[in-house]
Formats: structure tokens, C-alpha cells, sequence
């Protein structure tokens, strides 16, 4: 298997390019306004992934093209943040990891509202609608202080650009912190996304579960079922394998295995929903990992796992037209 190059050139394919792999077929939806998915499973390993026997997941990966992608970032494999700015980017990033992420303007940051540390940077108000990243000043102000070739925010102001919404649903809050980095993903040049549902929307509180919080798969789709129009580009922040991999160090080794298992049957639930809801003529869906755990034994692969469910996308294996390694 050969290892994908950019996963921004994944995006722009099948958001823009779907008309020219796609059979002529009659479709409620136009093929290049068909809304996307992007499903992130943070800190899980392709092998994990490949050899799962979960039905729906089984199901998924036997139908859909998939491959390895390379997530090195400026800060390495396993930084979330800079994972998700380096997608939205397109190239390696660096997370300045200040506020975490998306929020609704009205939310609290310390002892102001996010929105006012977006209107410090930007000179204006954000709308009331919109996630914002508080801190896309910093974000961009580095980036021209470094000379990188990537823009943060291309992705989803690529889409905008080209009369897209965006939606962010999900993420990787604990009791410790807010963490909605998935949003420097799908974020325009501004660091506005137009929807999200995020903390208690699509979070159920679990006692038993590390930091009290764990992804809630009905919410979740509800609120899918909501925004799931043409023109739409979603992110859904599964972010339960994130959790555990934070807490990994002070759980003992069988009970890690028992509470990963429980995780990867909701995502095997949740996806197997999405797939049994609308057919492949209605939407296309990506599975992707940002960053890879931090454990793991000697020799893992440092690769993380895509998967592209869409039509045009039968059953296979994706290889890079620039990427040239064996593996």
C-alpha cells in the first residue's frame, strides 16, 4: 500500500472534481453539490481500523476506497491541533493551542466571550450563528512569521469561496478543558465556521466514562440529519478515542481495553446509521485520523488511517500519484 500525499487534495477532489470519476446517473442532488462528511476518529491506528470485525465498520471498509495518510505536522504525529490546522491548511502546520479551537461567540474564555477576542483580532463583530476560533490572529500572524507555504483556513474558505456551508459537530471537551480544535479543520481564513453543535448538544455525561463526557451517537445524529444539505461540507469530531488516549497513563491495561471496545461499537453504531440513512447518491463521507496515539508497540505504523465512502469510490486500496514508498 502506498501512502496518500495531502489530504487537502482528497477534499477538493471529491467536493469538486466528483462530476469528472462519476458514471452519469439521475440523482436528487447535482453530483458536485452533494453535501460531504468528514468523520474524525483521532488517535486510532490503521491497524485497528483494518482488522476491526465490527459489522457496520466491516461493511464500510469492504465498499469504500481506503488508504495510509501521512499526518506528520510541525509538531509531529500525535498533536491534535496541529493535526487538524495542517488538514485545513494543507500543509505541515504548527497549533499555537491557546483557546482550543471553535466556540459560540457568547461562550466564556477566561473572563471574556469568545467573540470578543475574534473582534480584537479581526476588527469586526462575528455573526451570531458562527463557531469562531478566538485565536486566528495568532494562528495566522505565525504562519506569515514562518514563511509556510500553507494558508490556515484554505480548506474551508475554499469551500466558502465556492458557496459552501460549513458545520462542525463534536469534539474533545473533558473535564480539564474545552477542546474543539476539529474546527481548524473546516475554519475559512477568518476562523468562522457557519454551524456547530458542540458540548452538551452532542456529549452525554457518563460518570464511568474519563472526564466525565463521551460522544452521544443519536444527538450526534440528529443534529447531522439537520444540517446534512448541498453545499455543505460537516465535520463530525468522534472524540471518544481522544479521551481515553488522554487518560491512557492512569487506566489499567483491561479496563482501557474494555472502555476502547465500548468506543468503537458507538462508532460502529453511528456510522452504521449514517450508512443505513442516505444512500451513496445523497452524500460522500471521509473517515479520517488527524493524529495518531502516543502508545502503542515497537514498529507500529506511523500512518494514519482514510477512508472514502462516495460514488465513484468502489472497494479498494487509494494510492498517491507523488508518493512513491512501499509499504
Amino acid at each position: 500500500m502506498k501512502r496518500l500525499g495531502k489530504v487537502f487534495q482528497l477534499f477538493l477532489l471529491l467536493s469538486f472534481g466528483i462530476a469528472i470519476v462519476c458514471p452519469a446517473a439521475p440523482a436528487a442532488i447535482s453530483p458536485n453539490d452533494k453535501p460531504i462528511v468528514i468523520v474524525a476518529i483521532d488517535k486510532v491506528e490503521s491497524i485497528e481500523l483494518w482488522k476491526t470485525e465490527l459489522p457496520s465498520l466491516r461493511k464500510l471498509l469492504q465498499t469504500s476506497t481506503c488508504g495510509l495518510m501521512n499526518v506528520r505536522t510541525g509538531s509531529g504525529y500525535h498533536n491534535t491541533e496541529s493535526g487538524y490546522l495542517t488538514i485545513g491548511a494543507g500543509t505541515r502546520m504548527v497549533s499555537p493551542n491557546v483557546s482550543g479551537g471553535a466556540f459560540k461567540a457568547d461562550e466564556f474564555l477566561a473572563s471574556n466571550k469568545a467573540g470578543s477576542f475574534w473582534s480584537w483580532s479581526m476588527g469586526r463583530q462575528p455573526g451570531n450563528d458562527y463557531l469562531i476560533v478566538p485565536e486566528i490572529g495568532l494562528i495566522l500572524n505565525r504562519g506569515e512569521s514562518r514563511d509556510l507555504s500553507g494558508a490556515p483556513g484554505l480548506l474551508g474558505a475554499t469551500f466558502r469561496a465556492n458557496g459552501w456551508k460549513t458545520a462542525l459537530i463534536g469534539d474533545q471537551n473533558s473535564l480539564i478543558k474545552s477542546n474543539r480544535s476539529a474546527g481548524y479543520a473546516i475554519m475559512d481564513s477568518t476562523g468562522v465556521i457557519d454551524h456547530g453543535a458542540v458540548g452538551a448538544a452532542v456529549n452525554k455525561n457518563d460518570r464511568f466514562f474519563p472526564y466525565l463526557y463521551r460522544f452521544d451517537p443519536e444527538l450526534a445524529l440528529r443534529k447531522l440529519t439537520e444540517l446534512l444539505k448541498p453545499r455543505t461540507l460537516i465535520m463530525v469530531e468522534f472524540g471518544d478515542f481522544a479521551r481515553l488516549d488522554l487518560f491512557r497513563n492512569q487506566i489499567l491495561p483491561e479496563h482501557f481495553k474494555k472502555l476502547k471496545g465500548e468506543a468503537w461499537e458507538r462508532l460502529d453504531y453511528f456510522l452504521g446509521r449514517i450508512i443505513e440513512k442516505w444512500p451513496d447518491d445523497q452524500f460522500r463521507m471521509i473517515i479520517v485520523s488527524p493524529s495518531i496515539p502516543r502508545g502503542g508497540g515497537a514498529g507500529r505504523s506511523m500512518l494514519a488511517p482514510v477512508v472514502i465512502k462516495a460514488a465513484g469510490f468502489s472497494g479498494g486500496i487509494a494510492i498517491s500519484g507523488t508518493t512513491n514508498w512501499s509499504g
